[in-house]
Formats: structure tokens, sequence, C-alpha cells
């Protein structure tokens, strides 16, 4: 649907959902420049990008860690803070990657170290949000053993297409990451695990 590539900018790569960034500083990227995120002001709010329901959707961006979170900390955002209604990538205090549709959350096993680039890709197939394996992570091209986060809501998600954000949540203007962002890609199905090789072992010109 979108990619964002954070040159020195917010727009889309095909030019259709321009975003908004408050407060973002650019930086040296995985590739070209990054979106630096400063932890307590700054973020960038998405244009609505058609996902809703229980539609497949993958996240997928490179990502660098300043400090080791305090709190959760948003990388994407997407939806309501009713149950099932959200779509959120986030990190932990313990610095692992969760997604929480509101009401039931999933974390990685791998914990991120700061300063360091990662690749992370988050899918959803449209299954029940109770079922791990309707929920991928992965990080640098590696799919991840989830850990149940907590929640009881059932059934498949009912995702609102609303206030999509990076960097922090919307909805609530908090949870605001601190670190850098490159190379953000939102798709409309969840990508096999090929494609998700591909997207991490890209090169600056597949990037370009």
């Amino acid at each position: 649907i979108a990619t964002y590539r954070f040159e020195n900018d917010e727009t889309d790569l095909s030019g259709n959902y321009d975003a908004t960034g408050t407060e973002i500083q650019y930086a040296a990227g995985r590739y070209g420049q990054a979106a630096s995120f400063n932890g307590s002001s700054s973020g960038i709010d998405l244009p609505n990008l058609g996902i809703s329901g229980s539609q497949s959707r993958t996240v997928s961006f490179w990502f660098n860690l300043n400090t080791t979170p305090s709190g959760t900390e948003q990388l994407y955002s997407q939806g309501t803070n009713n149950l099932k209604e959200a779509f959120n990538i986030q990190l932990t205090s313990s610095a692992k990657v969760q997604v929480s549709y509101a009401g039931r959350e999933w974390d990685s096993t791998t914990a991120l170290s700061t300063g360091q680039w990662y690749h992370i890709l988050v899918t959803y197939n449209g299954g029940n949000i109770e079922t791990s394996s309707n929920t991928e992570i992965y990080i640098n091209g590696t799919e991840e053993t989830l850990v149940s986060g907590g929640g009881s809501s059932t059934g498949s998600a009912s995702t609102s297409n609303t206030s999509y954000s990076l960097g922090y949540r919307t909805n609530i203007s908090t949870l605001y990451v601190d670190g850098k962002m490159d190379q953000v890609r939102v798709f409309n199905k969840a990508i096999s695990a090929s494609e998700v090789t591909t997207l991490y072992q890209e090169n600056s010109l597949v990037a370009s």
C-alpha cells in the first residue's frame, strides 16, 4: 500500500499516502536517511490506508533503538483502544516486539539491543487473534516463537481504519519511541516467508 523511505521527508513512494511528521529529525539510516524519534514528542501521522476488520496485512521496517524502554513504546499503530479494534506494533519494557489487537497481545522471544539495526516484520493473516500461528513476527528474517503478552479477547480482529501512526500512538498521544526507523512498508496481505527473506536481504539498489 505504502512505502516510506524517510529521505529527509515523510512522503510515500507512490505519492498516494504521504505522512505528516511532528518534531522528526533525520539521521543516517539503514539505507540513506532515517526518521529519528526523540522518545518524548516526535511522531508521524499516516493517512488512512484502507485496512480494516480482519483483513490480512503486513508491516515491515528497519529499526534502531536508542535507549531501552521504561515502558511500552509504539512503533506502528492503527485503530482504537476498544477490544480487537487495534493493530499495534510496540516494544515492551524488556525491548521485545509486541503485537497488540487491544485485548490480545503476542510478544517476540528476542529482545532488541540498543544501537543496532533490526529488520522487523509483522503479519496478521485474518484468523483468530488468540491463536499464535495467525500472527507472525520476524526479526532479521527469522520467524519468532511467540509468547503470550496477555489479554483474553478471542475471534478475528475487527481493526478500525483510523488513527495510523509511527513512533507514538495517536489515539492517546503518548507511548513515544526513542530510536530511528527506515524503509517502512505496509501491505494489504500477509506476505510469504520467501518475501520476508527478500525484504530482509534488500540492498541499496533495491532500496532506491
